[in-house]
């Protein structure tokens, strides 16, 4: 569910500015760009911006989760058994990002493609 909901995040504002995005990238080809370079740059765009939230986004939950696992009472009433290992299951704060920066790249590359793809000329004379 919070992959869909990320991919969701990435999906909405791409859907809203595509049009201006595909002009921009028209100008860039009316400027002498060529159609592989702008495809290039429309990709890594989406990607910088998608891998590097999934960075900031591990390193703050798993530092997040290792604080408030020590600080956060689990129980009412003080347990029979040890609770003296409350860290943060490392496998999952490894494999949720790796997950993430997957779908995330995926759908960076594929809105970058789509993005560049309407990128013609016809768009400039839309906007005029």
């Amino acid at each position: 569910l919070w992959l869909l909901i990320a991919v969701l995040v990435r999906l909405v504002p791409a859907i809203a500015r595509w049009r201006t995005r595909s002009y921009d990238l028209a100008a860039l080809r009316m400027a002498g760009t060529t159609a592989s370079a702008v495809r290039r740059s429309s990709i890594a765009a989406e990607l910088v911006a998608a891998l590097l939230s999934v960075i900031v986004g591990a390193i703050v939950g798993t530092t997040g989760a290792a604080l408030a696992l020590r600080r956060l009472p689990l129980f009412t009433t003080r347990p029979t058994v040890s609770t003296l290992t409350l860290t943060p299951a490392w496998l999952a704060c490894l494999g949720a990002p790796l997950a993430a920066a997957l779908v995330l790249g995926l759908t960076g590359w594929l809105i970058g493609r789509a993005t560049a793809r309407r990128a013609e000329l016809t768009r400039l004379r839309e906007a005029q």
